[in-house]
């Protein structure tokens, strides 16, 4: 008899004790739900294909048709898009597949989607979940003293408005009554208000999150509308009741609504050392002076001479041999088309399908571009340009998507100069624009509206970190998830981290670690990879990508 214990037999995970659900077939690795979880988040791990256990050859689980319960679906019509058994003859003459065909084919192509949801949007719930779960506990607190203050409020506002009435029959003629009764009937609709918001309260104190909506958009806008009796000429004749009063007995009701987000501080965090991914030879070039991405496995690279497209694997895809000499002289658009500065200091594109170039900007006065960002945020071209008179000065330039000029950053409140010679210039993701600037030896930042930030020349003194006097002597730069602005310092051969407030966090990559001949920077926010170039007489590892920056796991959360 065969032993069917085999196929049976629970698959443990590669990781840990638990029961295989999943399986990765990337790394050929077994995964426990838990497991699974941190495998799609690591950003080493994120672009894995993670699928249900289907390498074991388990038998799927029968799925009863809708219309024939004594049927079961094991045929898809493409040309519904539905699932579908033998006796559903309406599809007969379509276009079928059969469902476990259909299942792989509609997973390929929402593998993007499944990649996001997991990878992303989880991340975020788990994080956001925490954050909901905390702000949960404080509310229960404060809801009890806001309700306290509100019953209290109102019942001196019922009492005051009593004692009114009494003294206003007595002292004032029908029509004043009658206004009094008005106000009364409208104060009453408030006290009814604000118990059926405590009744409400009650009912949701254990859903955070709807008594959070209800709290928003249902007691706000009712309160807004019977509140709005203060706006009315209360009577003057009682010293107890009058507008100031009720205001004054009102205000002290204060309904702060708490708007829950998820930025990159609580999904990224710093590791404690750089790890190198990969190193890529490329071909004719012997120094990466500047780097452009345009996917993840495929970037721009370019030295002084020539300007080359190529993969990670160090395979030369298409070389441009009319560059200018500057530092940062290309970028990237967000359809992948290059933008570079050619050897007659134009501003040419290139396009993707044709490869054919394209006059964007032609610098027709004195001004020499240097360096250029296209702006992922608000589709801009930044272009830092300089000019030689008696003293070297420089500006950047702000032109939209059609070559127009809209903004010119060149002087700070005071009329003096920002800039000398703006080589390599990035932009955060708070706007601000980022110079790395050759001449003054610093990292010059402005808002996005041209106002001097600050200015960063290096580490505090005394530091020890880098050579003494050596100051900074600034290449490549970029900024990362975390908003933090790196920059190369060839003078040192290392890199600066600083925060997007100009101050000083720790040095990334030194020659105590055996790297040298650092220049260019360039950041990718979708991998968090960190792409490195680098000077080799023997052309040999021109790029070199790391990862500093990885995941938060918060993946499970108490309810208590």
């Amino acid at each position: 008899m065969e032993d069917f214990s085999t196929q049976s037999m629970v698959q443990t995970c590669s990781n840990c004790a638990g029961d295989t659900e999943f399986y990765c077939k990337t790394c050929k690795s077994n995964l426990c739900p838990q497991c699974k979880e941190g495998h799609v988040i690591d950003l080493d791990t994120v672009y894995h294909d993670v699928i249900y256990s289907e390498k074991f050859e388990f038998i799927h689980k029968a799925e009863t048709c809708g219309r024939h319960p004594d049927m079961i679906y094991d045929i898809y019509c493409q040309s519904c898009k539905l699932s579908v058994c033998n006796l559903c003859t309406e599809h007969k003459n379509h276009d079928k597949l059969d469902l476990k065909t259909a299942y792989r084919i509609t997973r390929q192509e929402h593998k993007e989607t499944i990649h996001r949801i997991r990878s992303e949007i989880l991340s975020k719930n788990h994080i956001l979940l925490s954050g909901i779960r905390k702000q949960r506990k404080i509310w229960n607190a404060k809801i009890s003293d806001i309700q306290s203050v509100m019953f209290l409020k109102a019942t001196r506002l019922k009492d005051l408005v009593n004692v009114v009435l009494f003294n206003a029959k007595t002292k004032c003629n029908l029509i004043l009554i009658h206004r009094l009764q008005h106000q009364k009937r409208k104060l009453n609709r408030l006290l009814a208000n604000v118990e059926h918001y405590e009744h409400k309260s009650d009912q949701l104190s254990n859903k955070p999150v709807t008594f959070l909506l209800f709290y928003k958009e249902t007691f706000i806008n009712e309160i807004k509308e019977t509140v709005k009796l203060k706006q009315m000429p209360l009577l003057s004749m009682n010293e107890e009741l009058n507008k100031d009063g009720v205001l004054l007995l009102l205000k002290e009701i204060q309904c702060n609504t708490v708007r829950t987000q998820v930025g990159n501080e609580q999904l990224l965090r710093m590791m404690t050392k750089a790890d190198l991914q990969k190193s890529v030879k490329v071909t004719d070039i012997s120094y990466g002076r500047h780097i452009s991405l345009v996917t993840p496995n495929k970037f721009w690279v370019s030295d002084w001479t020539n300007l080359i497209l190529t993969d990670t694997s160090g395979e030369t895809l298409q070389c441009v041999t009319d560059k200018d000499e500057s530092g940062g002289v290309h970028t990237v658009s967000n359809a992948g088309e290059l933008i570079y500065i050619d050897s007659k200091t134009n501003i040419v594109k290139i396009l993707t399908d044709s490869r054919t170039k394209v006059k964007l900007i032609k610098i027709i006065d004195s001004w020499r571009p240097r360096s250029l960002y296209f702006s992922s945020f608000s589709g801009d071209l930044l272009v830092g340009m300089s000019r030689y008179y008696t003293d070297i000065i420089g500006k950047v330039t702000r032109y939209d998507s059609t070559g127009q000029e809209i903004q010119t950053v060149q002087f700070n409140n005071k009329g003096q100069p920002l800039f000398g010679d703006p080589k390599y210039l990035t932009q955060n993701c708070n706007g601000d624009i980022i110079v790395s600037d050759y001449i003054l030896r610093a990292v010059v930042v402005t808002d996005s509206g041209g106002n001097h930030r600050f200015s960063y020349t290096g580490p505090p003194l005394g530091s020890g970190l880098v050579r003494p006097g050596s100051g900074l002597q600034p290449a490549g730069i970029c900024t990362d998830g975390l908003s933090h602005i790196l920059v190369c310092d060839t003078f040192n051969d290392t890199i600066h981290i600083i925060d997007k407030d100009g101050h000083f966090l720790s040095l990334l990559l030194t020659k105590q670690e055996s790297i040298n001949k650092l220049y260019g920077l360039c950041y990718d926010y979708k991998t968090h990879l960190l792409y490195v170039g680098r000077g080799s007489s023997d052309c040999t590892d021109i790029v070199s990508v790391y990862r500093y920056i990885q995941r938060q796991y918060i993946l499970t959360d108490d309810d208590n």
